[in-house]
């Protein structure tokens, strides 16, 4: 990728992320037929422009069961 100058260049190395999640726990899971719920622990690091920034998250995840496979489901 080529930019006209160094300002578009810059503001496209601001605009990147990259984003891990790490699941330390997964607890209270509860399994109802083909779909279940489970409260998930861990940490996610995102990287922002060379800044390292790291939360600690505990959410409770959906999940359905899909061809004998648990997939998290879209809860956008």
């Amino acid at each position: 990728m080529f930019f006209d100058n160094p300002e578009e260049a810059q503001e496209f190395a601001e605009a990147l992320s990259v984003v891990t999640l790490t699941v330390d726990r997964i607890d209270d899971i509860e399994i109802t037929d083909d779909t279940a719920r489970a409260k998930v622990s861990g940490t996610v690091v995102e990287l922002v422009s060379g800044d390292r920034v790291e939360t600690e998250i505990s959410e409770t995840e959906l999940l359905r069961k899909e061809d004998g496979v648990w997939k998290l489901c879209n809860t956008g």
